[in-house]
């Protein structure tokens, strides 16, 4: 399989998955990983098994995903699927250990890098983490200091 057909195949699993059809965006880019490990390719697996509710075996893809993304330098990318972790981590797995060191790396991340939207992900996780309504407020002007 050629570059040309690994990208026809990642757009017909983004497409598939857009959709709505999880299972055959499962099998395309599953497809796309045999001939080329991708960052792209492994962040829809993820994605693609979490709404099949195989959540760990996604979050286990989207932190592969994640590496690949750190290892390019893609640093935007990388601190949005952190904050995904972080939630994931949280939530679907209670782990709330796991989940603080998620947030730990998405801050390590933006912390000194050019603004995106990570950064406004990360100020809102930053509200939602706090005990403490004076240090929420804190967070929420943080977060209206990067619009301006």
């Amino acid at each position: 399989m050629g570059r040309a057909v690994v990208t026809s195949t990642l757009d017909s699993a983004r497409t598939a998955f857009e959709q709505g059809r999880f299972g055959e965006a499962r099998e395309l880019y599953e497809a796309a990983l045999e001939e080329e490990r991708s960052a792209e390719a492994l962040d829809g697996l993820g994605q693609a098994l979490w709404f099949l509710c195989e959540i760990e075996m996604g979050i286990a893809r989207r932190e592969e995903a994640y590496a690949e993304l750190r290892r390019a330098g893609d640093v935007a990318r990388a601190a949005h699927i952190a904050l995904w972790l972080v939630v994931e981590q949280a939530t679907s797995l209670g782990n709330d250990v796991a989940a603080s060191g998620w947030f730990k790396r998405a801050e390590r991340l933006l912390d000194g890098s050019p603004l995106c939207p990570a950064h406004a992900e990360l100020e809102v996780h930053r509200g939602q983490r706090c005990v403490d309504p004076a240090e929420a407020q804190r967070a929420a002007r943080g977060l209206t200091e990067l619009r301006n």
